[in-house]
């Protein structure tokens, strides 16, 4: 899960950008990795665009795939399904980042 840090609401008017955190669940322990400073831009430009929202269960503020998210997905597909093939072979779903080769833009 992708959980945006709680203080987010508290502060929203403050300049800091958005944080979001990976929450990873395995038998009965609970870890919370911090995402790297691209990961974290690559979600904020998706959360600002609206194409990833939030919200709130069992005190968590979570993130989820919008309407919109999943249209521009289902139409942008064939033209990234082998990288996303290729990138989703090696990812390391404890560890979530923006994969190497992706463009700064």
């Amino acid at each position: 899960m992708i959980q945006i840090d709680d203080s987010y609401l508290t502060f929203s008017e403050e300049t800091q950008a958005i944080v979001f955190y990976q929450v990873v669940r395995s038998h009965k322990q609970i870890v919370m990795n911090g995402l790297s400073a691209k990961m974290n831009q690559v979600l904020g430009k998706l959360y600002a665009t609206d194409l990833i929202g939030s919200f709130t269960k069992d005190g968590l503020l979570l993130v989820y795939l919008t309407e919109g998210g999943r249209r521009l997905l289902d139409l942008s597909a064939n033209k990234y399904m082998d990288q996303f093939i290729q990138d989703y072979a090696t990812l390391n779903w404890r560890v979530l980042d923006v994969p190497s080769n992706t463009s700064e833009d």
